[in-house]
């Protein structure tokens, strides 16, 4: 029996660490913000704001297609310099900042992403996250002022050429 509990402890254990997990309270909610795809691969990731029970923001989550792994990103790490790295790899290539303020309606939402590899250059989008007076989370374009619910990131041999949906067309 407590090899039961033994191995449920350490795969409680494995799957936070490994899937970056930051809001386990069983009453957090998670509202869809955005969906994300790329030209890379068909995979369909997840933007979602996570809030407590009395809606106060606490983060983001990040669901990558095809993961049963969630990463979050906790309104400190999001605001800080370094951003919450969507990709937790190395080269950062999409980095996302913004400070949710628990007496606000809306925040700015900064997208950087590595537009060249070779020269570690990136680019910059902006966007907003806005509250309803029905409590739910929209992002908008800043560019052209029009909620935006899929992303689709676009790529070139040394990094990334754009974001559609939040980036300014050219």
């Amino acid at each position: 029996m407590s090899y039961i509990w033994t191995a449920a402890f350490l795969s409680a254990m494995l799957s936070s660490a490994v899937c970056n997990v930051q809001f386990k309270n069983p009453t957090d909610v998670f509202q869809p913000l955005a969906t994300m795809t790329n030209d890379r691969n068909a995979n369909i990731d997840k933007l979602y704001v996570a809030m407590d029970k009395r809606g106060v923001v606490e983060g983001i989550r990040f669901l990558p297609g095809g993961s049963p792994c969630p990463a979050d990103f906790t309104n400190a790490q999001i605001s800080s310099p370094d951003g919450a790295n969507l990709e937790n790899d190395e080269h950062k290539p999409i980095m996302l900042h913004a400070n949710f303020n628990p007496n606000s309606n809306q925040t700015a939402f900064v997208v950087d992403y590595l537009s060249n590899g070779l020269w570690g250059t990136y680019k910059t989008c902006r966007a907003e996250v806005v509250r309803d007076s029905k409590g739910v989370w929209h992002l908008i374009n800043t560019y052209t002022n029009t909620p935006v619910t899929h992303l689709s990131v676009k790529t070139w041999t040394l990094g990334i050429s754009t974001i559609d949906g939040i980036c300014p067309t050219n």
